[in-house]
């Protein structure tokens, strides 16, 4: 819809307001569909494209930041930890930060997350022994499984 409205330059100051709601519902979902995937995308684009300058000032930068289109930071993980970013203009700032890396140290090898048990059933429900079945005998297997 977001994209739909400014591609047609209607309701340009509600943009804004749709667009903050839509971050915030999409912010929760770990999945989305496809038509939602689609959607985001499309408004993305469209705040991306907007002209206009924006500034803000960073928790790294004593000078504050400004542009007229996308800017992208590769910045320390000393830097990140304290990361604090101030729109000081009067343009709309949107912000997004994708964080990847690696542990310090790798975890402790753990052997109790499943536990899988298999028992062997006899037509008559009793358990038996997977060497004490034969070739054309029925029986049926039971395999249960925890995590812990």
């Amino acid at each position: 819809m977001l994209y739909l409205l400014e591609e047609n330059k209607l309701l340009p100051d509600e943009q804004n307001t749709l667009l903050n709601t839509l971050s915030q519902q999409a912010f929760g979902e770990r999945w989305l569909s496809t038509q939602e995937s689609n959607a985001l995308f499309l408004a993305a684009r469209t705040i991306q494209d907007l002209p206009g300058k924006w500034q803000a000032q960073t928790s790294f930068s004593a000078e504050p930041l400004t542009g007229e289109k996308t800017l992208n930071s590769n910045l320390n993980s000393d830097q990140l930890a304290t990361l604090q970013v101030r729109n000081s203009g009067d343009q709309p700032l949107w912000l997004r930060v994708d964080a990847s890396g690696y542990p310090q140290s790798a975890p402790l090898p753990a052997n109790n997350v499943l536990q899988i048990e298999r028992h062997i059933l006899g037509t008559d429900g009793k358990s038996k022994s997977l060497d004490s079945l034969r070739s054309r005998r029925s029986g049926a297997g039971l395999v249960a499984g925890k995590s812990q």
